[in-house]
This record gives C-alpha cells, structure tokens and sequence, in this order.
C-alpha cells in the first residue's frame, strides 16, 4: 500500500518542482508596495531619518 502511494506521489512532487518559472512572475523587477503610504511605513521612514541624524551628530 505505501508503495503505490508513494509511486504516485513521487513523480506528482518532482514534477511540482521541475515546473518552470510563471510568465507572470517578473523577479527582477520590484513589486508595488500596498502600504506605500501607510502609517506604518511614514513611522518607519521617520526613525530612519532620525537615526541617520543622530548618527551626524555624533556622541560628545
């Protein structure tokens, strides 16, 4: 029984796995970002900025 389950459900696998990249799928490119302006996303851009200036000023 475990043989022909698994007969089957090998070339089921390596097929999967075998299938070429999506036409659809463009890696190179970057994905659009659904949160571009949220909260969130301003909050993190701002810690950026603040730490980028406490990094100029330096530590006295």
């Amino acid at each position: 029984m475990h043989k022909i389950i698994l007969s089957i459900l090998m070339p089921v696998i390596i097929a999967g796995c075998s299938v070429a990249e999506h036409p659809g799928s463009d890696s190179g490119s970057k994905k659009n970002d659904p949160y571009e302006n949220s909260t969130v996303n301003t909050i993190r851009e701002n810690q950026a900025i603040y730490k980028e200036q406490q990094r100029m000023k330096g530590i006295y």
